[in-house]
């Protein structure tokens, strides 16, 4: 849960945006966003106040024990991050989720173990996010700056001469 953002621009524009409503158990929560094409304050405040908006929710990590001697598919093996597993999700039943990250230990007796963290659906909408904002704005987008023109006039390639290269007598001479 997010209660301020900083905004990064262009031509080092920085703004802050805070969320002053926003349930803060353990304290301020901050958030950074990169915003490639975004030049003024006020497109940047939007944008700021949308993120904090997605933020503001309670999330539920997704974190679960695993056992590689005693699991059918074993990490890093049949699956990696960003592959999605059936797993059980909140509330114990199960789902179709990514996963997120995995880390691997040694106990004190030498077994293996470890854990998955998994994403939730709030978390999963989050990550593909970043493609919306081009369909609204063309001036702002965190992955590439305005579509590309289209050519003013279109017209045939022009026929290949004889040249050194080529010609009658046959390929290159």
């Amino acid at each position: 849960m997010s209660s301020a953002i900083l905004i990064a621009g262009e031509n080092s524009l920085s703004v802050e945006v805070t969320n002053p409503t926003a349930t803060v158990p353990w304290g301020r929560w901050e958030t950074y966003q990169k915003q490639g094409g975004v030049s003024d304050q006020g497109t940047a405040i939007l944008l700021g106040q949308a993120a904090l908006e997605r933020a503001s929710e309670e999330r539920v990590q997704l974190t679960r024990q695993i056992r590689p001697y005693a699991a059918r598919w074993l990490p890093f093996e049949d699956y990696r991050v960003g592959d999605f597993v059936l797993a059980p999700g909140d509330g114990a039943a199960m789902e179709s989720l990514r996963v997120r990250q995995i880390t691997l230990s040694s106990g004190a007796d030498g077994v293996i173990g470890g854990n998955l963290v998994r994403n939730d659906r709030f978390l999963e909408t989050d990550s593909s996010w970043p493609v919306r904002p081009r369909a609204s704005s063309t001036a702002a987008s965190p992955l590439a700056g305005p579509a590309p023109t289209r050519p003013l006039r279109r017209r045939a390639a022009s026929r290949p001469r004889d040249g050194p290269h080529r010609g009658a007598a046959g390929p290159c001479r």
